[in-house]
């Protein structure tokens, strides 16, 4: 589904994300087996960022317009976004792509719900303290 979403026509993100592709072969109810990517860097990784010639501010934006996009466009959110299920890499067209691994946790949200949480999130950005509460 996150592939798909991503290479949707309402995906601003898709050609900067990548989603390993599933080795089914391999895979089990317990174990997801994906493809191997050899040719990234952890985001945590400041250095290795730098190295392939990004800044880590453009990725954290990259970062954040994927989990934002999940959220408020798709309803359809990756639940498990730590570090170690995230990497970048240099995409085919040159430019930072991020990798996502471990699909084996997603989260549908209702449009109630996300209609409720950007609410807050306007709330949140102009102090509005009834909106919070």
């Amino acid at each position: 589904r996150c592939r798909r979403n991503l290479s949707s026509a309402k995906s601003s993100v898709g050609s900067r994300v990548h989603v390993p592709e599933i080795v089914h072969s391999q895979t089990s109810h317990r174990i997801l087996t994906m493809e191997f990517i050899g040719d990234a860097v952890g985001v945590t990784d400041v250095s290795g960022i730098k190295r392939l010639g990004f800044q880590p501010g453009d990725l954290a934006r990259l970062i954040s317009q994927t989990f934002n996009e999940m959220i408020f466009i798709h309803g359809d959110v990756h639940c498990d976004p730590h570090a170690a299920n995230m990497l970048v890499r240099r995409g085919k067209d040159g430019r930072m792509q991020l990798v996502l691994l471990d699909h084996g946790l997603y989260r549908r949200i209702s449009d109630e719900f996300r209609l409720e949480y950007a609410g807050l999130w306007r709330s949140l950005i102009f102090a509005d303290e009834e909106g919070i509460k």
